[in-house]
C-alpha cells in the first residue's frame, strides 16, 4: 500500500506502542508540531473500537499536556484531517501570538514574518514528559456495572453485586495493559480496621460513563 503514514512517517520518534507513533516533525516555524498517528491504516476516528479511540485520544492528550508544560504556548490548535493522506492522524500545534499565522491556522497565509523559538533537546524533553505520561491515564468516563458474571464466588461476587446493585457510576482505579478496568472497594469492619477489595471487572459486564476528569487512573503495565 503506497501510503507515507503506514511505512516511515517523516519526524523524531516521542513514543511508540502497538497501536500508534508520536512524533516530533520539523515544520519551519513551528517547535514543538507534533503528529499521533495511528499505525492501522484507517481513515476515520468511527473506524476504530471504543478501546482504540480512547487509547488514541489519551496520547493526543498527553501530547498537548507536555507541549504545554514545555513550551507555554498562548494555545495548542488540534486537528484530524487526512484529505491528502488518507490515514488516522492527529496533528498537536503549539502556537503563539508572533507567529507567521496567529491566530489563523497554520496552513492560511501568513500574516507576519514569525518570530524564531529554539528549545535545546526539545525532543529529549518531550520523550521525558511522555514517558511519565505513560505510567498514568486520565479519564473522562466513569464505570456503571450492568452485570453480574456467572461463576463469581466470595469477594469478588460481593464486590460485584455491590456495584451493579447501586446503579452508581464509579471512578476507575485503574486499567490493565489490555484495558480491562478494575474498581476498589473499602471495607470497615466492626472495630474500625478498613480494608480494600479490588475487582478486575470482566468484558461486557460494564459500560462507560461520560464524566469529569477529575482523577487518575493508575495503568497497570
Amino acid at each position: 500500500m503506497d501510503c507515507e503514514l503506514c511505512q516511515a512517517p517523516a519526524g523524531q520518534l516521542l513514543h511508540e506502542d502497538e497501536r500508534l507513533r508520536v512524533l516530533l516533525v520539523d515544520e519551519a516555524g513551528y517547535p514543538g508540531f507534533c503528529r499521533v498517528i495511528w499505525k492501522a491504516h484507517v481513515r476515520e476516528m468511527s473506524d476504530l473500537s471504543d478501546k482504540d479511540r480512547l487509547h488514541l485520544l489519551d496520547w493526543v492528550q498527553y501530547t498537548e499536556a507536555a507541549l504545554r508544560h514545555i513550551l507555554k504556548p498562548a494555545k495548542i490548535n488540534l486537528a484530524s484531517l487526512g484529505n491528502m493522506v488518507p490515514h488516522l492522524h492527529w496533528h498537536v500545534i503549539p502556537r503563539f501570538e508572533d507567529d507567521a499565522h496567529f491566530p489563523a491556522p497554520i496552513w492560511a497565509a501568513a500574516r507576519r514574518d514569525g518570530a524564531v523559538r529554539h528549545w535545546p533537546d526539545l525532543a529529549g524533553q518531550l520523550r521525558s514528559q511522555l514517558a511519565d505520561a505513560a505510567s498514568h491515564c486520565w479519564l473522562n468516563y466513569q464505570i456503571q456495572v450492568t452485570q453480574v458474571p456467572d461463576g463469581l464466588e466470595g469477594a469478588d461476587l460481593a464486590c460485584y453485586r455491590f456495584f451493579a446493585e447501586s446503579g452508581l457510576a464509579w471512578p476507575v482505579d485503574g486499567v490493565d495493559a489490555d484495558g480491562r478496568h478494575w474498581l476498589a472497594l473499602r471495607r470497615v469492619d466492626d472495630n474500625g480496621a478498613s480494608s480494600v477489595e479490588t475487582l478486575r471487572l470482566e468484558a461486557g459486564s460494564y459500560r462507560l460513563v461520560p464524566g469529569v476528569p477529575s482523577y487518575q487512573a493508575t495503568l497497570l503495565r
